[in-house]
């Protein structure tokens, strides 16, 4: 192992680097310095090196085995700053600190922990910092007093969240928890030239500790900024151990405007408190590729965003008075929350970052709210004027289910802004040949209806397959935009409506459909400025023998209507609609046939087993594309032509 004591600075950029397959012990009291020198050319002309290094390095202790940092033990790597001959002044950046238990860099089984005493300190105030880093092999619980006190579990306390890092990544092999009533706000407190700094031939004499205000406002000019924020990362679970991520009730996590809040699990991920990132971005993702072939037995792995939690990336606006009394600021639009995965299905064949095998839950009563904002600015040659800012997005994918039971929100700021975007994609899984006839095969269908319905709790055993998303559902939560990818099956008849647009990329085929057991004559409306209706594709891993989820059923021969109305219509890959008998594309303007993207065929085509009116100003294959329309088709083959042409 490997034992630090005493007094360690070296000024510059130095990186100190310690690792390999014992222990690493910072002594109680040590204190370890790698902060930025301080050069003054005013002072002291021939400043030395120093003054060439102002930046604070790195420290990164990386151990197969445990880490210890004693009681009063400080790792500092602050800016420093320099005078240069004219006068001017500058601080420097802070470093970055990097605690790895655990690793698997050097060879680990796994059971490395990281211990931190009693009053222990990090510091990276700076202007501009690098990231906080700590891995352990234990469970990691934030806040207190909580209920593990065990040798495994580390307990962090939120000041470290204050400590002046960019970033705090923290994981937890064999769990994470934020206390109950925990509140973490994550912030940058910075450094800024000393009173007198120009006669300063010290560090310590020549910058200084501040907590800047989230916006300020030049006196003079009017013009206002933003303070350096920094963003979160919280991890549970290893490649050697599935583990749980949990966010206790009344817990609050935030973090400044435009700034992020990740959280990454292997195991299930429970969200029972506060995510704030005003205009930023929240995200919950896998905490490792999920790519692989999936097992064949059930899983009750399950992501759920609690009744009463709040994940909260709606904008926020700042007005502030300068010395003319005119208001000045800025309105930041609605941030991204992501669950499952980014929006990344459109414009790509093979979608490789797949959905998550688990059931995502959004209980009712909770809320994900990426709304616009609004605020009175005086806007030159206008007056005093409200300013609206646009809602921002809501992503939701899962590969096993999704019970969509809370709010979800992006409406526009006000009357002078659009609706945010709404996007789901289900499915994506593949599984081994052992999975014949289990639940883990189940269709996956996302069900379109007009109303929400109105179930009471959720049931005790979560449903493979399931998927529901209403029409009042996406309308009261005031989106402008709708992007769905997936397979499609209404209930009753369907009016949807966009303000802005609506892209739905079909896994298969046969995408587009109507349940069984709807009435005779139902009917399907979509209408949007844009419509595009395509396929998408999620990459397959290899193997042989490999199963995807059986095709759900849909109604055929009911005479059921599908209608499509839009100021522009884009058809790009392959549609059967084989459940629709009577078809209707009507644009005010263009109705385009794209190249195919993500289907095998070498056109885009439309068909239907019925009839299939149009009206468009112009119909016609974009550059590089081939298409075509066909109506009162049997049955398509497996390049997507009619069947009398394979």
């Amino acid at each position: 192992g490997a034992r630090m004591a005493g007094r360690f600075i070296s000024c510059g950029p130095t990186a100190l680097l310690t690792s390999g397959r014992g222990a690493v012990d910072v002594a109680a009291g040590a204190r370890i310095d790698l902060g930025g020198g301080w050069g003054n050319a005013l002072a002291a002309p021939d400043g030395g090196p120093a003054q060439a290094w102002i930046d604070g390095g790195q420290v990164r202790f990386n151990s197969s085995h445990d880490i210890h940092v004693g009681e009063r033990a400080a790792i500092l790597v602050d800016g420093g700053g320099a005078i240069d001959a004219s006068g001017k002044g500058r601080v420097g950046k802070g470093g970055s600190v990097s605690l790895l238990a655990a690793s698997t860099e050097v060879g680990t089984d796994g059971s490395g922990r990281i211990r931190i005493g009693e009053d222990a300190r990090f510091s990276a105030l700076g202007n501009g910092s690098g990231n906080f880093t700590l891995a352990t092999g234990g469970v990691v619980s934030i806040g207190g007093p909580g209920t593990d006190a065990s040798a495994a579990s580390l307990r962090l306390q939120p000041a470290l969240f204050r400590s002046g890092f960019a970033g705090y990544d923290i994981a937890g092999h064999n769990g994470l928890t934020v206390e109950e009533g925990t509140r973490l706000q994550v912030e940058r407190p910075a450094l800024r030239l000393a009173e007198g700094a120009q006669q300063a031939l010290a560090r310590e004499q020549g910058v200084q500790a501040w907590a800047p205000s989230l916006y300020e406002a030049d006196p003079v000019s009017g013009r206002v900024s933003q303070r350096g924020g920094a963003s979160l990362a919280l991890r549970a679970g290893h490649l050697l151990s599935t583990a749980d991520l949990r966010v206790g009730k009344g817990a609050r996590i935030e973090v400044d405007a435009g700034q992020w809040i990740e959280l990454s699990g292997a195991g299930n991920l429970n969200v029972a408190g506060v995510l704030k990132a005003p205009g930023g971005r929240i995200r919950l993702d896998e905490a490792f590729d999920p790519s692989g072939v999936r097992g064949d037995a059930r899983r009750e792995r399950q992501w759920t965003i609690a009744e009463g939690a709040l994940l909260d990336v709606s904008g926020d606006s700042v007005s502030l008075p300068d010395a003319r009394r005119t208001l000045r600021g800025q309105v930041r639009k609605g941030g991204t929350i992501e669950i499952g995965g980014a929006l990344d299905w459109e414009d790509q064949d093979n979608v490789r970052h797949l959905p998550p095998d688990t059931f995502v839950v959004v209980e009712r009563g909770a809320r994900l709210d990426a709304s616009g904002a609004s605020a009175l600015l005086d806007i030159d040659g206008s007056g005093r004027t409200r300013v609206d800012s646009d809602g921002g997005s809501i992503v939701l994918r899962a590969g096993n289910a999704l019970y969509l039971q809370g709010e979800l929100d992006a409406a526009a700021g006000g009357d002078g802004a659009r609706g945010g975007t709404l996007g789901v994609a289900f499915g994506g899984g593949t599984y081994g040949r052992t999975a014949v006839g289990k639940d883990v095969l189940a269709p996956r269908v996302i069900s379109l209806t007009q109303h929400a319905a109105q179930t009471a709790d959720l049931p005790a055993r979560l449903e493979y397959g399931h998927a529901a998303l209403s029409v009042e559902q996406i309308e009261a939560g005031g989106f402008d935009h709708l992007a769905l990818f997936g397979d499609f099956r209404a209930q009753g008849d369907v009016n949807l409506r966009m303000d802005q647009s609506l892209r739905i990329h079909g896994m298969n085929e046969r995408a587009l459909g109507f349940a069984e057991g709807n009435s005779e004559g139902s009917r399907l409306l979509l209408s949007a400025p844009y419509v595009r209706l395509a396929q998408g594709r999620w990459w397959q891993p290899a193997g042989e023998g490999t199963l995807r989820p059986v095709e759900a059923r849909f109604d055929e021969g009911k005479q059921h209507r599908f209608d499509v109305k839009a100021n522009l219509i884009d058809l790009r890959d392959v549609s059967w609609l084989a459940g629709f008998d009577h078809v209707n594309l009507d644009s005010r303007g263009d109705i385009r046939l794209l190249a195919p993207g993500a289907s095998s065929a070498q056109e885009t085509s439309l068909s239907s087993p019925g009839s299939i009116d149009i009206s468009a100003a112009r119909l016609y294959p974009a550059a590089r594309a081939r298409g075509r329309i066909v109506a009162g088709v049997a049955d398509i083959g497996p390049s997507g032509q009619p069947a009398w042409q394979n």
